[in-house]
This record gives C-alpha cells, sequence and structure tokens, in this order.
C-alpha cells in the first residue's frame, strides 16, 4: 500500500493501522527464521540441497498473500494463506522425519512427484506432539481453527464467510471492513508459523552476539542474533517470549549456548581482519560499529541468497558414502 496508503488509514481508521502493523510484525518475525533454516548432510552420502524448500515456498507465497490482500483480492489471499501454512507444516514435518532417515531419500521423492505425502491431518498432529505452549501463545488448537477458516475459501465459503457478505457490496471497492477482517486472519495465520517456528527452533529465544565471538565466520543457521530477535519481539511481545524461554531453558537444542559462552572474545581488530567477504568497503574514515554493520550485512545477505539457491536446486552438489571409512578408524560404537 506504500506509506501514503498507511498515513491515511491511520488517520482515518486507526484500527487498520494497528492490525496491518501487527500483520508486518509476524511477518518480519516470520522471515527472521530464514537465518535458523539448517542442512542435514547424510552420512550414507546423496544429495543434501533443497532440505528448505518448503520453507521458502511458504515464504514467497505469503508475500503473494499480502500484495494481493493489499490490491483488495481477499479471496485469493485467503487461499493462498491456507498453501502458505500447509508448506511451512510441511517443512517442520519433513524436517523431523530428516532425523529419522538422515539422507532425505522420501522427501526427495516427494519433491520430485514420485510420491505422495501423507495426509496433512496427520501432519498437522506430527507437528506439534512434543512441544510446549504458554499462555499468549499460538498453539494447535489456534492452528486448526485459523486453517478452517482460510480453508474455507479454497473451497465454499458460508454466507457470513463470503467476502461480499464481509465487503457488504458486490462491486470491487476498498472497504474498511474487509480490510479489518482479512488483516486480522491472516494476522492470526501469520503468528501460527511464528508460534510454530519459536517451538521447533528454541535456539531463536537467545540471541547472541556471533561476531563478539567468531567474527564474520559464525558457524551457519545455528544462532539467533539480536536482529531477528528485534522482530520476534515486536511480533509476539517479551511477556509471551519469557514464558517461552522457561519452557524450552533445559531444551536440548540449546545446550550449543554453553560453548558460545566459553569462546574468548574477539578483539576490534581480529573482527574487522576476519570478513573474508565479496564485499569491497572504502570506510577507513568509518566508526568501528560501521565497519562492523555493513560487513554484516553483506554476509547475511550472501548466506540468504546462497540458502535460496540451494532450497530451489534439484540437482545440486552431492556427498560421498563416507559411513564405512569412518566405521574402519572408529569402529562400530559411533552412533549409526
Amino acid at each position: 500500500m506504500g506509506r501514503f496508503s498507511l498515513d491515511r488509514i491511520l488517520d482515518e481508521h486507526g484500527d487498520s493501522a494497528v492490525g496491518l502493523k501487527k500483520l508486518a510484525a509476524n511477518c518480519q518475525a516470520l522471515q527472521a527464521f530464514e537465518d535458523l533454516q539448517d542442512l542435514n548432510f547424510p552420512p550414507r552420502g546423496g544429495y543434501f540441497t533443497s532440505q528448505n524448500y518448503c520453507f521458502y515456498e511458504s515464504i514467497s507465497v505469503l508475500r503473494e498473500v499480502i500484495i494481493s490482500g493489499l490490491n483488495g483480492a481477499f479471496h485469493c489471499s485467503f487461499a493462498g494463506m491456507r498453501s502458505s501454512m500447509e508448506l511451512m507444516a510441511a517443512h517442520y514435518w519433513w524436517k523431523s522425519r530428516g532425523l529419522l532417515d538422515r539422507e532425505f531419500h522420501t522427501f526427495y521423492r516427494w519433491l520430485q512427484g514420485d510420491s505422495g505425502i501423507v495426509p496433512f491431518t496427520d501432519i498437522r498432529r506430527d507437528i506439534y506432539t512434543g512441544v510446549a505452549f504458554p499462555d499468549g501463545g499460538s498453539d494447535r488448537g489456534e492452528f486448526e481453527k485459523v486453517y478452517k477458516a482460510v480453508n474455507a475459501y479454497a473451497h465454499r465459503p458460508t454466507l457470513d464467510e463470503s467476502i461480499t457478505s464481509v465487503r457488504r457490496t458486490n462491486s470491487p471497492v476498498y472497504g474498511y471492513e474487509a480490510l479489518d477482517y482479512w488483516s486480522a486472519l491472516v494476522g492470526r495465520a501469520v503468528a501460527c508459523l511464528v508460534h510454530l517456528s519459536v517451538v521447533k527452533r528454541p535456539i531463536c529465544l537467545f540471541p547472541v552476539n556471533t561476531i563478539q565471538k567468531f567474527g564474520f565466520n559464525a558457524p551457519l543457521n545455528l544462532f539467533f542474533d539480536d536482529s531477528g530477535y528485534s522482530f520476534l519481539s515486536d511480533a509476539v511481545g517479551e511477556d509471551v517470549l519469557s514464558l517461552y524461554r522457561e519452557i524450552y531453558r533445559d531444551d536440548d537444542t540449546v545446550s550449543v549456548l554453553e560453548w558460545y559462552h566459553g569462546l574468548p572474545d574477539l578483539s576490534d581488530n581480529e573482527i574487522l581482519e576476519s570478513y573474508s567477504g565479496n564485499g569491497k568497503f572504502d570506510d577507513a574514515g568509518r566508526s568501528f560499529e560501521e565497519q562492523v554493520s555493513l560487513r554484516w550485512m553483506a554476509i547475511k545477505a550472501e548466506v540468504r541468497a546462497l540458502s535460496l539457491f540451494f532450497a530451489y536446486t534439484l540437482s545440486g552438489p552431492s556427498l560421498d558414502d563416507v559411513e564405512d571409512l569412518v566405521r574402519k578408524h572408529f569402529g562400530d560404537s559411533i552412533s549409526k
């Protein structure tokens, strides 16, 4: 809509601006989880790319959901929201399957259209098994309600659900009633995906300054930084995030923080010298903080571009089968 349109809504109908800003905060928070999409390497060799395809495709569809909704195509937007929700749920379902089927063979068969997938009812059940939500968290019950609501627009909306009824006219006009209805429902849907991402990647609840410990060579997709957490805080709120931290403080996935805090801090010179990216900077006269910020943004852009490339690469690089070699040197006592 642009800044002019948002200012107009804020002046003439404040509730719409509040709803849209909340929706925007949730979208930004969800996008921040791009920094936590790791890749599992198959021990028996084979392809390892495209593992995060469903995540990136869900984000891509979500962009169309927002654009179509802001242009008044609410019915199309809701139908797209259903697809975005299913893709994100499938992403976390496949990732959990990958812990059992480390070679991702079943995933690649599905990705290339050679096999089907379990019913979405089973996916929804599986992804919410073994996770906990505090008061104020968007749990499975909320996901089910929202999914049912947006699902109607891919099938047969009732009279009350009809966009014509909500808009109170069959003319393609832009009304605040429909805008509020759209931003509220899509906002709830995106919030469900944000909260699902939190419980699937609870390391996001404990942001760290990776530059302080690793310079510009931090382990990929392992830690959440302050910039990503700021978006999450705006969307979820510190009160709810504090409750999440109490639940997941002892989770196995956050044990890596002990290693992080045990590392020594780098000096300013060591941090700047660690940069080996493609960016060229003529910023000797800038402050240390500004130099770090420019290089950090360049590195993050490169990593995100590479992650996106891998997500949509069907025939990317593959690994050799090294399990027999490892067992030859370390014995059969190692974990399968």
